[in-house]
């Protein structure tokens, strides 16, 4: 900002923009307002609290100017805010005025304390925090694993196998918040910081390991010389810092538990896992692990597990569970459980390996596994400490970007002076500590840890920044935490959500098949409602982030598919075919024939019903088709049989009367007596055919036409569908019908 003098003005545009940006910096801070309101209007007042914010902006991010105090005027003199500072005290006193002087004045007053607020060396010219001059890592292997610049950025892996450590910040304050690192934590801490990671296009993402944590740890139980990982000469980068015994495996500073908990981190993981360590046969339940297309890396809460009994070599077993996957009990002390892929509890986070969206920075084009394709990743993570009784609630948030995807309120994303609200995070986890874990959390030391084994890393952190507030800020809480679901789907279901006045919240699906019908976000508290749609697989699992926290839907498998199956026509000449018609209910699904059709008739998937038509039938009788419909919940089956007429049928005179009888293009059959057979001597009755009866007998069948029965009435009289026997021989009746014959002779 600019001002013409000490009484000058300044321009509104400059007011404007201090407005919008966040508080470039990082501080420890008391806020407390007072008002007197001159004016006769709300909004004069509101005005007025916004020039005052502007005030204690511009005075923070020019902290070290001393001419940046005093009056600043709007160019029409009667909007102003003043500052004054106390170095002593380190209170901004910051006076917003609107309508100065006349009777509808407003004022509002903020005083804000920056005196923890870091300085050089502890904080960069922009206010991060710069573990430089004077902090020393604590590694173990290569002690150039962990390298820091003099501009605060931290270099974490060094191309270094088998190296493990830690880096804690180590700056006092002269309010007393933070005395040589160890921290109150009071109401939890805000953090940001972006990092980029040397470039891994294997298919397992198998090329860099192990990865980094953001860890804080109780400053009661712990010194802040001490460190995880592996012990020396063992390699399980996988620990990554945070787990094993690290640089505590002697009895001087140990005996081998490493970081002792309470503790709590964010895991960012880029090497597959899914094997148990040297020290412990678990697995260390890595999703997807063990390489192949399918790995995904991913950012996990870790706690610290379930303790190991017994010895790795000389080392005790003691802190080797504290980064596994899935160990631990629960989300409330003694053991909360480290989250996983699935946990209802929420907490864990996989990236999608993506060519269109994850190129390799340095050759575009080329796939490269998430967070490790030397792009800028932009993390964000609130803790939100909160006293209940004796015990802590605790909720902890974290958001990742690359820089390809980077959210629309990015001002908002990076001031970490105020809670982030504008986009759901990626892990969310809510935690109940005991009493006696609790208060080991009211001081804190914090920082990062990393390891690398056989496989190497080089992760780069810079803009790092945090942020203590003096409240608990907009915890806000939901019920009911799930939700079990029938298959067939479910609509108008709701989540309470129960949150301070003013606080606002968002709601999102993570899944197609669960949609946010209402309230997908709200200020204050508040009702989300959602529906599910019918699900057609296996049992699924799905979340919602309502207000910072995952919402668990459990839905049922589908039932197996049923079918039914028909034909048309039912009864079949010889050598000619028939349609088949199924409907596949709770499908879809795939069909097989157990004796194919043939035809149009082949196995299908994913059908929900349809036809096709038969081969040529040419064995003559009952004919079964059997169709089987799967999907992933089962299968069934159903039949249809349908019959089919005889090549030929002998044909009987059973008319009581002797006639000339003829079969469609064949010879004349002179007076054949009743019982005798028409077809002696002459072609059967064949698909298509008739015989014909004529007036006289004797007379070569030259007379007029009486009567006649067809191939089709004869099939209708023989087959057993109708009651005949299937014999291929009928009769020729009186009245010109077809009857069925019991016996051929």
């Amino acid at each position: 900002m600019r001002r013409s003098s000490q009484k000058g003005t300044v321009l509104i545009t400059l007011i404007i923009a201090i407005l919008l940006i966040g508080v470039l910096g990082v501080g420890i801070y008391s806020l407390t307002t007072s008002s007197t309101f001159m004016g006769l209007l709300s909004n004069n007042n509101d005005q007025a609290y916004q020039l005052a914010q502007s005030g204690i902006r511009y005075k923070i991010k020019n902290l070290s100017d001393t001419s940046a105090i005093g009056d600043f005027l709007m160019p029409d003199n009667d909007h102003k805010f003043n500052i004054s500072y106390n170095d002593t005290t380190k209170i901004i006193t910051s006076i917003g005025i609107v309508n100065v002087g006349k009777f509808s004045e407003a004022r509002r007053v903020i005083l804000y304390d920056v005196s923890a607020y870091w300085k050089t060396p502890d904080t960069d010219p922009y206010g991060n925090i710069a573990f430089g001059p004077g902090t020393t890592p604590i590694t173990i292997g290569n002690p150039d694993a962990i390298e820091v610049d003099s501009d605060g950025t931290i270099h974490l892996g060094g191309n270094a196998g088998d190296a493990s450590g830690a880096i804690w910040y180590q700056g006092s304050s002269s309010a007393g918040n933070c005395n040589s690192g160890s921290c109150a934590f009071n109401y939890g801490l805000r953090a940001y910081f972006d990092f980029t990671s040397a470039e891994d296009n294997s298919s397992g993402s198998t090329t860099r390991g192990d990865g980094f944590t953001l860890t804080v740890l109780s400053a009661i139980n712990n010194t802040r010389d001490r460190s995880g990982g592996a012990p020396p000469g063992i390699s399980i980068g996988e620990l990554m810092g945070y787990a094993g015994p690290g640089n505590t495996a002697t009895v001087t500073i140990g005996p081998g538990e490493g970081l002792r908990p309470p503790k709590m981190a964010v895991e960012f993981d880029t090497f597959p896992n899914p094997d148990g360590d040297v020290c412990s046969s678990a697995s260390r339940n890595d999703n997807n692990g063990g390489g192949g297309s399918s790995f995904r890396n991913h950012i996990a809460v870790l706690f610290w597990g379930a303790a190991l009994t017994g010895s790795c070599g000389t080392y005790p077993k003691v802190s080797y569970d504290d980064n596994r996957h899935e160990s631990g009990s629960g989300d409330v002390s003694p053991t909360p459980v480290n989250s996983y892929s699935g946990y209802a509890g929420g907490g864990y986070y996989e990236g999608t390996k993506s060519s269109a969206a994850s190129n390799c920075l340095s050759a575009p084009g080329t796939t490269c596994n998430w967070m490790e394709d030397n792009h800028a990743y932009s993390v964000r993570v609130e803790i939100i400490r909160n006293s209940s009784g004796a015990s802590g609630l605790y909720q902890l948030k974290a958001w990742i970007y690359r820089d390809t995807q980077l959210p629309a309120a990015l001002t908002q994303y990076r001031d970490i002076t105020t809670p982030y609200s504008s986009s759901a995070p990626h892990v969310t986890r809510m935690i109940t500590l005991s009493a006696s874990d609790h208060a080991a959390l009211r001081q804190i030391f914090f920082g990062f840890t990393e390891a690398t084994g056989s496989a190497t890393q080089n992760v780069r952190i810079s803009n790092l920044k945090f942020f203590f507030p003096q409240s608990t800020t907009c915890l806000s809480t939901i019920s009911p935490l799930s939700q079990a679901v029938a298959a067939s789907g479910a609509t108008g279901q709701t989540v309470t959500v129960a949150s301070g006045t003013g606080c606002a919240w968002t709601a999102m699906s993570n899944n197609a098949w669960i949609t946010i019908a209402g309230g997908a976000g709200g200020t204050g508290p508040g009702t989300v409602s959602y529906n599910v749609a019918a699900n057609t697989g296996l049992a699924r699992t799905g979340t919602m982030t309502i207000a910072g926290q995952n919402f668990t839907v459990s839905q049922a498998a589908a039932p197996p598919p049923t079918c039914t199956l028909s034909d048309s026509p039912h009864i079949v000449p010889y050598n000619g075919a028939t349609t088949l018609t199924w409907t596949i209910t709770d499908g879809p699904a795939d069909g097989t024939w157990s004796l194919s059709p043939s035809g149009t008739c082949g196995n299908f998937t994913a059908s929900n019903g349809g036809s096709c038509t038969t081969g040529n039938q040419t064995t003559p009788g009952t004919r079964t088709y059997t169709l089987t419909v799967s999907s992933d919940t089962g299968s069934n089956t159903c039949s249809t049989t349908f019959y089919v007429g005889c090549q030929g049928y002998r044909v009987w005179n059973e008319t009581g009367n002797r006639w000339d009888f003829r079969v469609t293009g064949a010879t004349c059959q002179t007076s054949r007596n009743d019982g005798f057979e028409i077809t002696n001597g002459s072609p059967q009755l064949n698909v298509g055919e008739t015989v014909n009866r004529y007036t006289t007998a004797g007379g070569g069948c030259s007379s007029a036409v009486q009567g006649d029965i067809s191939y089709t009435d004869a099939m209708n009289a023989d087959i057993s569908a109708t009651g005949g026997n299937g014999n291929c021989c009928v009769n020729y009746n009186a009245g010109d019908t077809a009857g069925d014959r019991a016996n051929c002779w």
